[in-house]
């Protein structure tokens, strides 16, 4: 049975145009089996995305927040940047030009910097080099902004659907990380809560001085010699220690003679502690 003819604006599509249809298509699939096996996983894997859309468009790619801070990125196989590394070993891009970038409030085709290197005043080593900036956005808010960049073949109409379909995927992974983010930060503080209402007054002035002791969020400290300055037991210490330790607030362990080593593992503690 012969297929339909695809139409567009009423007219049948050109044998060219059905095949880039199929080819978006193809591409748009690919996302969404990628995304679909990534449900089970709590953190979104912007990397994973980031290498897709690289196989997909042939160009390199970086997925970034409000901030600049890179969340995922790809190159294609031929490329090499000194400047670009060391931005990457940082993970964040140039404050000027994230500022820039979250100024375009609409997909930008085939942006062109003129040979000059986007985040430098270096000459671009890199000739015909074509940009493609998509806002990543929901809700009205101005999430990040997925970037494509390759050389020689300036990016198509279609190389920009398949981006903005991805942007949109990112901001709803986005906004869930960041919504739970918020219930993990409820929970944690609903926990140190509990645990600073099992606390004696005296066993919470015993914990400030241990983690005056400390200078930090770990180290050694001595149970008896905090114990002597703040006018209390031994017991008193090992008692908040235990207390904190249940609660998985700290982390305690003795030393013997040394101390005992403790770590702080809840920042939201040193909030309740006012330190």
């Amino acid at each position: 049975m012969a297929r339909k003819a695809e139409v567009f604006d009423g007219r049948k599509a050109t044998k060219n145009e059905a095949t880039e249809m199929e080819d978006l298509l193809n591409k748009t699939r690919a996302v969404s089996r990628v995304l679909q096996n990534m449900t089970d996983s709590r953190l979104p894997d912007y990397q994973r995305l980031a290498r897709l859309l690289t196989e997909l468009s042939t160009a390199n790619v970086y997925i970034i927040n409000r901030e600049g801070r890179i969340l995922g990125y790809s190159w294609v196989s031929e490329y090499n940047c000194e400047i670009m590394e060391e931005l990457l070993k940082n993970n964040v891009m140039p404050t000027d030009y994230v500022e820039k970038i979250n100024m375009e409030r609409a997909s930008v085709l085939n942006h062109t910097d003129n040979g000059h290197c986007a985040y430098s005043d270096r000459p671009c080593v890199y000739s015909n080099k074509h940009v493609l900036y998509v806002p990543i956005s929901a809700i009205s808010e101005r999430l990040g902004t997925l970037i494509l960049a390759r050389f020689g073949e300036p990016f198509a109409t279609k190389d920009l659907v398949l981006g903005e379909y991805l942007s949109t995927v990112v901001g709803l992974e986005i906004l869930n990380e960041r919504g739970r983010n918020i219930e993990e930060r409820a929970r944690e503080r609903l926990v140190v809560q509990m645990a600073m209402r099992a606390l004696s007054f005296s066993e919470i002035e015993s914990i400030k001085h241990i983690i005056e002791d400390l200078g930090g969020t770990d180290g050694v400290v001595v149970a008896s010699r905090v114990a002597d300055r703040v006018g209390v037991t031994r017991s008193v210490i090992v008692n908040a220690l235990r207390k904190l330790g249940s609660a998985g607030i700290i982390e305690s362990r003795s030393l013997g003679m040394k101390g005992t080593y403790i770590k702080i593992i809840s920042g939201l503690f040193l909030e309740e502690l006012g330190i």
